[in-house]
């Protein structure tokens, strides 16, 4: 005997009904259109610019400066090599590249806020956005207090006091920051980029006039 679960009809309408209620879950978490700016989502009138376009150049540029290049690019070059490392680096930043290129896409298309997390919910499904949500959490909750570390083991190098001390003005500098406006942040990854750069272009400088003498 046939169960009827086993019919293609009863498989079709199983699946016409879990695609309409994706459809009502996605349609339920776009924001209404917003008549008066011409047509565009609401969320994006409660958005305000705070950054100028050189704070976000900035931020772009001395992103990608972290302390794994001070602390473990020596490493990685002595057992690969230049061409192994550079290889490597090409890698991984196309692979984060692409991330990045197509979350400006969807936010281009489908202005949201929350970032990846509401953008999961809308594209894909609620449960992809509940474990995105989770990733977010664990992945900036390992990394901080690693670079925090990483920032002591370098100011080390020059002032050798407890690494507690500096464990603890480099959080405190760091939750500071998160409290500040907007325009306070920007000036404040500004210049921290400034010293970034200028932090990579003397390490080469020593680097090269050491070589010649």
């Amino acid at each position: 005997m046939i169960d009827s679960s086993d019919r293609p009809s009863a498989r079709v309408g199983t699946v016409s009904k879990l695609d309409e209620k994706h459809a009502l879950d996605r349609a339920a978490d776009v924001p209404p259109l917003d008549e008066e700016s011409g047509g565009g989502m609401s969320e994006v009138a409660e958005v305000r610019k705070g950054l100028h376009s050189r704070h976000i150049q900035m931020i772009a540029l001395a992103g990608t400066i972290g302390t794994g290049l001070f602390l473990s690019s020596g490493r990685a070059i002595s057992r690969s090599g230049p061409l192994g490392a550079l290889i490597g680096y090409l890698v991984m930043g196309a692979v984060a590249g692409v991330v990045t290129l197509a979350t400006a896409e969807m936010g281009a298309l489908v202005p949201l806020n929350g970032g990846i997390v509401r953008y999961s919910r809308y594209w894909v499904d609620p449960a992809l956005s509940f474990a995105n949500g989770w990733n977010l959490v664990y992945s900036y909750s390992v990394p901080m207090p690693a670079e925090i570390v990483a920032a002591t083991v370098l100011v080390e190098f020059w002032i050798t006091i407890n690494g507690a001390i500096w464990i603890t003005i480099f959080g405190v500098l760091m939750l500071a920051s998160g409290f500040c406006i907007i325009r306070v942040y920007g000036e404040m990854e500004f210049g921290f980029s400034l010293m970034k750069i200028a932090l990579i272009v003397g390490v080469n400088l020593m680097v090269n006039l050491s070589s010649h003498t």
